[in-house]
Parts: structure tokens; sequence; C-alpha cells
């Protein structure tokens, strides 16, 4: 090495986050210029002396981690310019560009895995590319490169020897893709198709099918009775609802295209261009908590542009959205979706929708998921500095609410870049940076993107409340703004307490805060103050209950609501102080959510709400109404901090359940789980709707349509039970209770 750059080595497979991906050594070590996201603008050079002559030189650039402090990110090699020479001459430049990298970032989630697949070729190897040059050496070679470059091999052979050059290439990429890949093993669960059905259709080339609200994977076969099937969906007007068909190919099926025809009812029409067209992507997920058992599963879907290529024998989903106007008229609409191939005769899929004679009552209760700013996931360690970063940056955030809004969502709870202010040396409020040397000089400040996110979240949710996660620990106050204030830092606290002079910062910070939002002229927003303090035993909870006390005073004479998402019996003392207590189904443990309990929190003068308590439909909506909850929230809109939760589609690093769907135009995509929450909403909607109506056409209406009523809302709530969070009831459930509503509500309004 002749450097004048302290250099650094690292083995990538140093924790049990990346347990699961236990890469060979040719890929997880390299050498690099710096670590940490610090390194230096400068080169560093490595020298082989060689004998004189041509040769061909190999170089493999690659990384997954960086870890500053205890947290672990994405590298800076990815979104760095940065430059590579060999022997003075430059041989490659790259010019960073945001838009290319997150085009590029995003792109994994435009392809499938699929049986059979690599998961080398899939997500690994695109962070590692082979570059090769033809170098003339006089006596030496030396490669000099950008200090953010890391090195994990260099080969160099004689030009006469390109044979062997290339072969050896090929043995690295063979044994990093063994290494990879036997660590993965695929669960199946495999489903039998008739010989009588493949043998009745093999001429055409595939088959269409029907499997309502049932996951189909790659291994899904069609029954005789699901085979041509029409695809079918009720929908009240102004709603969103979805009807699914799917295709198994006999044979690989060339260029499939989808095509929807109008659907036409005696009084109406659904035109075909207003019917959203999506289809479901396969993933590997977790088929066991821990180790490497993976299940091939669809997690999310895209909008489906056509042209796509299906393999033989692999089973795929269509979606189908539908959103018809709040006037049109009630009725059984009838259409087709054609099918087309390049290879095969083309087929219609006949679709029917129900069109019901009344819309739904929006919710009273407030549903949302939890987001992160994209400064904080995302766009995380790219230089604040970086042309168009403050507009990406907002077009990110709105994209997710916008998704949000969709998916039946009504506001949401999003964690914001950290620290708009601090306490300055003379004890006033100033503009704070963060501390890292990305914020120096910087043309955007952070107090700016939460404005713009503030604004945004009220531009789609309207006058709904905004809550602002981790703002009374972390990302508003916190020890490093407000001096002595310590959070969550439990044995801080318990060491030192809480001054008056600490308790006078924090209360400037939340005061100068919501000073701005006044200014502002935006909804509600709701101060958080802790999370999950259960975690820390019972000293968590006694802190908690310090804390709130203290929240509670500043909220009584600057005017603001607290909440706390809260996790365990040590945070029942906190109640007292709260306007809001958000539960996740571990407050109560060992022992499940009881009725008792929840009236304990209404009788401390609580609003009830929940957090991550099942990203289901069942959660969402029947429980919802049975517990009367004011809130509903789920963790689920995102992409985490930590580098495990940031790479798409790493095979359980990537823990795409928890991330935020967008392709490379960042048009976003609606994930599995999220649709079945909305599915949850919409029958919070017929519910309150059906309740409504029974009190408003009590002794109007038809007294047998009131009981039946009446008994549907009876037998919805005593099938819910407050303790039955861990068996929520199956989408069949759900929509079978949803046809009684709705013919509930049909009954009664006549």
């Amino acid at each position: 090495w002749k450097s004048n750059v302290r250099l650094y080595s690292r083995d990538e497979n140093f924790s049990s986050h990346t347990a699961s991906l236990r890469m060979g050594p040719l890929l997880s070590t390299h050498v690099t210029g710096g670590q940490n996201h610090r390194y230096p603008d400068r080169t560093y050079t490595f020298r082989a002396d060689v004998g004189e002559g041509e040769y061909l030189i190999g170089i493999i650039m690659g990384k997954l981690t960086e870890r500053p402090a205890t947290t672990i990110n994405k590298p800076p090699f990815w979104f760095r310019s940065y430059k590579i020479g060999i022997n003075g001459e430059e041989v490659y430049s790259r010019e960073y560009d945001l838009d290319e990298y997150l085009s590029w970032w995003y792109s994994a989630s435009e392809d499938d895995f699929l049986p059979g697949d690599s998961m080398y070729e899939k997500y690994v190897e695109r962070y590692f590319p082979v570059r090769t040059y033809r170098v003339a050496a006089n006596g030496a070679i030396e490669l000099e490169l950008s200090a953010v470059c890391p090195i994990n091999a260099l080969l160099i052979y004689p030009a006469g020897k390109e044979r062997e050059f290339r072969a050896k290439i090929e043995e690295i990429r063979n044994l990093s893709r063994e290494t990879i890949d036997e660590g993965f093993i695929e669960r199946r669960s495999e489903e039998e198709l008739s010989a009588g059905l493949r043998k009745e259709h093999e001429g055409r080339g595939y088959i269409l099918f029907t499997r309502p609200r049932e996951e189909i994977t790659p291994y899904s076969r069609p029954k005789k009775a699901e085979a041509g099937r029409p695809a079918g969906v009720f929908i009240t007007p102004g709603d969103l609802a979805r009807a699914d068909f799917s295709i198994l190919p006999l044979k690989e099926l060339k260029g499939v295209n989808v095509e929807i025809s109008d659907l036409v009812s005696a009084d109406g029409r659904i035109p075909g261009g207003s019917v959203e067209v999506w289809l479901e992507r396969y993933y590997t997920l977790p088929a066991v908590r821990t180790g490497s058992i993976y299940s091939i599963r669809p997690w999310y879907a895209l909008e489906y542009g056509g042209g796509m290529d299906f393999r033989a024998e692999v089973a795929r989903t269509f979606n189908l959205y539908f959103r018809v106007p709040g006037d049109a008229p009630a009725g059984d609409y009838e259409g087709t979706v054609r099918l087309s191939f390049k290879n095969a005769p083309a087929a219609e899929q006949s679709v029917r929708v129900k069109v019901l004679p009344f819309t739904l009552d929006e919710p009273d209760t407030l549903f949302g998921g939890r987001t992160n700013h994209p400064e904080n996931t995302s766009l995380r360690f790219v230089p604040r500095n970086e042309p168009g970063l403050r507009e990406k940056s907002n077009k990110l955030l709105k994209v997710i609410y916008e998704e949000m809004r969709e998916m039946g969502f009504t506001n949401a709870i999003t964690e914001m870049p950290w620290h708009p202010f601090r306490i300055g040396e003379d004890g006033e409020i100033v503009d704070a940076a963060e501390g890292r040397a990305r914020v120096a000089e910087a043309p955007v400040t952070t107090w700016e993107l939460w404005e713009d996110a503030l604004r945004t979240c009220a531009g789609i949710f309207g006058d709904k409340p905004i809550i602002l996660f981790g703002s009374g620990w972390a990302s508003l106050v916190s020890p490093s703004t407000a001096p002595g204030f310590w959070g969550r830092q439990v044995d801080e606290w318990e060491k030192h307490g809480y001054t008056e002079e600490a308790i006078a910062n924090a209360e400037k910070i939340v005061e100068h805060f919501y000073g701005r939002g006044k200014e502002m002229d935006v909804p509600e927003v709701i101060f958080h103050m802790s999370d999950e303090l259960s975690n820390y035993g019972l000293r968590g909870g006694r802190l908690g209950a310090e804390v709130a006390s203290i929240y509670r005073r500043m909220a009584d004479r600057i005017g603001f609501r607290i909440i706390a998402t809260m996790n365990g019996p040590a945070e029942h003392g906190m109640l007292p102080y709260l306007d809001i207590a958000a539960l996740n189904m571990a407050f109560n443990r060992p022992e499940p959510l009881t009725e008792e309990l929840l009236d304990k929190i209404r009788d401390a003068g609580c609003d009830l709400w929940f957090f991550n308590i099942g990203g289901n439909r069942f959660s969402h909506g029947y429980y919802v109404a049975r517990t009367g909850a004011k809130g509903r929230y789920q963790y689920g809109y995102m992409q985490k901090h930590r580098y495990v939760s940031q790479i798409p589609f790493l095979p359980s690093l990537g823990r795409l359940q928890h991330t935020f769907i967008l392709d490379s135009d960042l048009n976003h995509g609606r994930r599995y789980d999220v649709e079945d929450m909305r599915q949850g909403v919409v029958d919070y909607k017929y519910f309150r709707t059906l309740e409504r109506l029974v009190e408003e056409r009590r002794g109007k209406a038809d007294a047998r349509a009131i009981s039946n009523a009446e008994r549907v809302i009876k037998s919805i709530m005593d099938g819910v039970k407050v303790d039955g969070l861990m068996e929520p009831w199956s989408p069949n459930v759900c929509e079978r209770l949803r046809w009684r509503m709705a013919t509930a509500i049909m009954e009664v309004a006549e």
C-alpha cells in the first residue's frame, strides 16, 4: 500500500443482524480508506511489482454495510462520486446523481424471486460489480482509488492468459453464489393439478382461475371449480374495491398483456380505463422466526404495464382495483378481462361488480401507519448540500402519505429528522445542527424539512391531527438539544435525575416548537412522549411516570395533547398524565388485554388507541369497533434507520414486511398486508354505518329489518374478544360478515 490515507479492513459477517446472509471471504471482507461515513477527499494506492508487458486487471469492489457507532447503515460507496485510476490513467469515474441512485435503489422491486432463482444473482451480485481492464505495465501496476471505494479482490493476469483470467472471475462468482445460496432453504407447499384439468387446457398453454381472499403462491394449482370462475366484488359508491384472478402458465408465456372492457349494468357503466391492473410480486419471506428457511410468497403488487413473460408452472395473480363515482347507479355490472400473449391464444376472464345502493360513513376513528421521514432512511447520509435533496425528500414523503390515504388511512405517525432546535450557550433557542458533517453549510435546515413535512401531511390528510413519533425523547427533545433532559436514558436518569434547569430547557424547546406551529397554521400536533418504556422494566416505568408528569405540566400551560405508545405493565403508572394511551398487545403481559384494563384506561381520563396490534384485517376493523378505540396505528410504512431494514430485497436483511415499496420511477406499490389493513378499515366503516342507520331508522324502518340489523351488530360485538388479538378472524370470515352488514344496511334503509 502506498498512501497517506489510513486504511481499514472489516469482515461484514459481524453480527446477528447479518447472520442470515453469510458471504464468502471474497465478498465479506474489504479494505477502504475510511469508515463510519468518514472518508477523506483523497485517494489511496496499491502497488504490485510485475514484469513489463500487458496485463489484465480485475477489480471486485463492493460492500453492504456501514457501522457508525451502534447502528448499521448503507455504505457511502453507493451514493458518492468516485474514481479509479491505473498507472496514472483514469479508467473509471462515477459522478453521483441522486435521481439515478434512487432509481437504482428501488429498481429491485420490479423483479420477482421465483422458484429456482439464486439469492446471490437476484439480490447480492448487483452490489459487487467486477470491473476489468487491459493495461501496459513498466515493471509495476499502481491502482489508485477514491478513499470511499472498497477493495474486495484484485486479479492480475498476463494478457496472454485471458481464458484463465475469465475462468477465475467465473470461479469467484460461482463460489460466491454457492456460499450464499446454500445458506437458504426453501419451504414449499405444493398443490397438485389434476391430470384432467391439465389436459383440458394444455393446448391453450395456461389456466385462468379465481380463489378469492386466499394467498396464491408459485405452487398454487387451480381446482376444477376455480378454473374459469368469474372474478367479482361488491362495492359502495365512492369507495375502492379489489377483485383478483390468477393464471397458471402450463408453458412459458411471452409478452402477457391485459385489457379491461367497460363493465355494464342495466343503468350504468364503469369505464374499463378506470380499472387499475396490478400484478402481485413474489419475495422470500421467513417461514420460521429465526434461521434461513424461507417461503416464496406474494408480498406486494406493482401496477402492471404489460409485456412481461411468465414462467411455466408458476402461478401469478392480478389485482383489479375499482373505484366507482359517488353517484354511480346501483346494480350488477359485468365485463371482461382480455389476456393476450405472443405465443399463446388470447382468452377472456369474466368480471362482475355489484354496486350497492348506499354510501359508507367516514370513520370516526383515526387510522394510520407509522413512517420515518426519508431523511432518516432512504436519504440518510446523502449530503445535505446535494442539489434537489429537499425536493426529492418532500416527493418521497408525499408518495408515502398518498398511499396511506389511498389505502384508507386518515393520518400518519411520522418520525421527523432529528433536532431542529437546541438550547444555545446563552440559554436561548437556536437552530440545531445534527452533529454530522453533511449538515455544515447546508442550503436547507432541519426545521425547513419539518415545515415541509407538516404542510405535506396537512395537504394529504386535511385537518386530522399530526403525530410526530419520538418528539419527546429523540427528534425534538433529547439530551443533545435540552442538556440534562435524559429522554429514554434510564441509567443517566437514575444517576442524575431531572434538574429544574433541564426541565426548563425542554419546556423552552417544546414551547418554541408549538409557537412555530401556530405561525404555520397546521392542524393539531400531538406530542409523542415515549415508546415502549416497559422494555426497560420497572425502571422504565418509573422514568415514564416522572417524564409524563413533567410533560403534563407543560401541556396544560402551552396547550397540546400527549400520547405514549406502551407495551407493558410497568407503564400503567403513566396513565393519569396522558391524553392518549396507545397500547400494543403486550401492555398487560404476560396476561392478554382485558375489558377491565381498557376500563382502567378510560377511567384515568385517557383516550384509548392501539399501536402495533397486528397488521391484519381483523385488528383494523371488527376489533376497533368492539373496543371503541379512537385511534389505530400500525408499525408498517417505513424503512427503518438500520441497514438491516434499508437494503431492498436482501433476504431477511431487507425485512420487506416493514418496507415502503417503490419502483424505479418512485411510484408506490401496494403491500399485501397493507391491503389487508385497508379492508379492515372498510369493515369498520360498514359497522359504523349500520349502527347509525339502526338508531336513525328505529321506529321508521321495518321492525324485522331493525331486529335483524341489531342481531348482526350483537353477533359481531359478542364474537370479538378483547383478548383475542392472537387469533384474528380470517379474511373469509371478515368478508362474510361484511356482506351480512351490507344486506342489513339495505334492509334498514328501504
